[in-house]
């Protein structure tokens, strides 16, 4: 009797130890770097939205995705963008009158840093987020020498 016993806490005790050791191997999701950004996306009542696009971008380097085969009428999410990216946020809907509207805004914090309008019958917006530290072109002044 007292052998099944210890049988039994033993067998306890290694399944415990073992159900331990997966917790170390737990990797938690790690977040993109940078700012938190929320696009949103809206139609007029006689319009839907159908396909939106975002791409996040840095030189050559860039991260798509593309969600198609909706049927919306409002649409969001957030996307993080370091510093260093630029980013590119293309929606595609579809109208019943040339007054059916779809619109992109762009919000960091709260405040909105981007927005875009189309209107008709074949929708399509985009909003660019440049890059912070983007070199900033120089105005051409035309004048007389």
């Amino acid at each position: 009797m007292l052998g099944k016993i210890k049988f039994i806490v033993l067998a306890l005790l290694l399944t415990s130890m073992s159900s331990c050791s997966s917790d170390n191997d737990y990797k938690p999701e790690i977040l993109p770097e940078g700012k938190e950004y929320l696009v949103t996306v809206t139609v007029s009542e006689d319009a839907s939205i159908h396909k939106v696009m975002a791409v996040i971008y840095e030189g050559e380097a860039a991260k798509n995705e593309v969600i198609s085969d909706l049927n919306e009428t409002t649409w969001s999410k957030i996307y993080r963008k370091a510093d260093t990216e630029n980013f590119s946020f293309t929606t595609q809907g579809l109208g019943q009158t040339d007054a059916s509207k779809i619109e992109i805004e762009v919000t960091l914090e709260g405040k909105v840093v981007g927005e875009a309008v189309a209107l008709g019958k074949s929708l399509t917006a985009t909003v660019v987020i440049h890059a912070e530290n983007e070199p900033k072109k120089d105005k051409i002044k035309k004048g007389t020498l």
